[in-house]
C-alpha cells in the first residue's frame, strides 16, 4: 500500500497518510462513480483536522497517489 508524508500546518511535524491511516473519507457516490468527496486528514501529533473537497476527477486523482 502506498502512503504520502504530509507536513502539518499546525505543529510543522511531518507524517504518513495511507488509505487506512490518519485519514477519513466521505464520498457521495452515483451510476457513474464518485461525484463528490470530502476527505479529512488528521495529525496524530497535535490532533489538528484538515478537510478538502473534491470533485470525482480530483478524487480519483488523490487515491491513485495513496
Amino acid at each position: 500500500m502506498k502512503m504520502v508524508v504530509v507536513s502539518c500546518k499546525s505543529c510543522k511535524k511531518e507524517f504518513k497518510v495511507s488509505f487506512t491511516e490518519n485519514i477519513l473519507i466521505r464520498a457521495n457516490c452515483n451510476k457513474r462513480g464518485v461525484s463528490w468527496a470530502e476527505v479529512t486528514v488528521f495529525c496524530p501529533h497535535c490532533g489538528a483536522k484538515y478537510a478538502k473537497e473534491m470533485n470525482g476527477n480530483e478524487f480519483r486523482e488523490f487515491m491513485r497517489k495513496i
